[in-house]
């Protein structure tokens, strides 16, 4: 194992997040959790019918951090739980629309000129007190980990690489040439405690969702660059910040978790010199992190995440309210949490099972027409733990062992006839044969002189 165990780290206490092509199902779901994965892949089609355009609009990076990028997690989500390429194909058009929106500067507006660096990005005016343009660490790393994670699943499947190896390469080389690049070239840098770059003063000073989250940008990286399809560009970051960095920040980070000896569960501080607790919502942004250390064999074990996910049903559900109720903060503290942004959490469901009905409880008590996009990536994020690690693993074979030129896993293959017709996305890429009459709800390109059908 790479790292430390610092177990006397912890402290102990006895008390203690265009066009469209979706499919979507007929009306919305009743108040019973669905039993099995295809029912979250349901609701959250049917939520991503009415809000999938909604961040592309423009290059605000708040937007696209908290609400675009879910949107490119639970794709992720969704093609590792059905196997269905056509998640992938919707990924791809989104990826490449934030692409499109990456600026050096803003086209207007009052902003440090430092940012005229030649480095691409996003950036808002929403968090500076004077409304001017900044960038933020967080931002960028949210937005750009769907992509890296997008970048590595190709690049380690070889049935993904026939379709999407070019896509992948792309995005390697823009995440790694313009965002990573213009953090490592800021990283010693000391000009103030600010998460924005401007005033950007190291990530030990910030809250440990902004922090982890490029720390675990940089892990998945470090697994990018291991791969034979990996390929260095014009600015080389050196290998040390990839290994240096996210694994300095799990040892501090698992140093900061405080062990409540009564519940035998871990709570933590939004920050390592705050003494506010972290609340729900941004927990999400450290366990992904915690997570993926410990699929790289540092520091974290299954029993801190079985820690980890215990303060949810045991801390954060108030067992003492005559009905469902989340507290706000993970020791249990503060007003009651109606975001439900338990994405992460339902992750660890597979180390602490009742945690699983906490997270399901929540979202089917929100009728579909109501969900955030919190709850709708929650769901996504249900529907891949649903679906099974061994069923997971069939799906993904299935698509390795497709030919080149294949329509996604589960399409029903046609013969060419006046019945059918092939249905494109927005990209113009075929994504299956359909019947006529039976193409569901939404906007789809057509075979027949790329027009649009719209369907009731």
């Amino acid at each position: 194992m790479r790292g430390l165990f610092f177990a006397s780290g912890h402290r102990t206490q006895t008390t203690l997040s265009g066009l469209l092509l979706v499919i979507v199902g007929l009306g919305f779901l009743n108040a019973a959790p669905p039993s099995e994965g295809g029912g979250w892949v349901e609701r959250f089609s049917i939520w991503h019918s009415v809000n999938e355009m909604r961040a592309l609009r423009s290059p605000n990076s708040a937007n696209l951090a908290w609400f675009e990028a879910p949107i490119l997690r639970s794709y992720l989500y969704l093609f590792s739980a059905t196997g269905d390429t056509l998640w992938l194909e919707r990924f791809v058009f989104h990826a490449d629309s934030l692409l499109r929106l990456m600026r050096d500067v803003p086209e207007q507006g009052n902003y440090w000129l430092g940012y005229q660096d030649g480095f691409l990005g996003w950036g808002t005016t929403a968090y500076d007190p004077q409304g001017r343009y900044q960038e933020y660490l967080v931002h960028d790393a949210v937005i750009c980990l769907p992509l890296a994670r997008f970048v590595r699943m190709v690049y380690e499947t070889p049935g993904l690489r026939h379709e999407f190896l070019e896509r992948a390469q792309v995005y390697q080389r823009a995440i790694e040439q313009q965002v990573l690049a213009k953090w490592f070239q800021n990283w010693a840098a000391a000009r103030g405690t600010g998460e924005e770059l401007e005033h950007f003063g190291g990530w030990s000073r910030l809250p440990w969702n902004q922090a982890l989250s490029m720390g675990e940008l940089l892990m998945v990286f470090r697994d990018i660059q291991r791969t034979q399809f990996y390929q260095p560009g014009k600015f080389s970051v050196p290998g040390w910040f990839y290994e240096d960095v996210p694994d300095s920040m799990a040892r501090a980070f698992y140093a900061s978790l405080i062990l409540s000896l009564e519940n035998d569960c871990y709570v933590w501080n939004h920050q390592a010199s705050s003494s506010r607790w972290e609340d729900v919502a941004h927990a999400n942004l450290d366990i992904s992190f915690a997570l993926e250390a410990g699929a790289n064999e540092s520091i974290f074990e299954e029993r801190d995440f079985q820690r980890m996910g215990r303060s949810l049903w045991k801390l954060v559900q108030d067992r003492h309210s005559d009905r469902f109720v989340l507290r706000r903060f993970v020791n249990g503290s503060g007003t009651v949490d109606t975001v439900y942004a338990l994405e992460m959490w339902a992750a660890l469901a597979k180390f602490e099972p009742e945690v699983w009905e906490v997270v399901s409880t929540a979202l089917v008590s929100v009728p579909v027409e109501r969900m955030n996009v919190s709850m709708a990536v929650s769901c996504a994020r249900l529907a891949l733990e649903s679906s099974g690690a061994e069923r997971g693993t069939e799906k993904r074979q299935g698509v390795e062992a497709n030919e080149p030129g294949r329509v996604p896993w589960g399409a029903i293959l046609f013969s060419r006839s006046p019945e059918f017709e092939e249905v494109f996305d927005a990209a113009g890429r075929r994504v299956r044969w359909q019947k006529q009459g039976r193409l569901g709800s939404g906007l789809y390109f057509t075979s027949s002189g790329r027009r649009v059908l719209v369907l009731p």
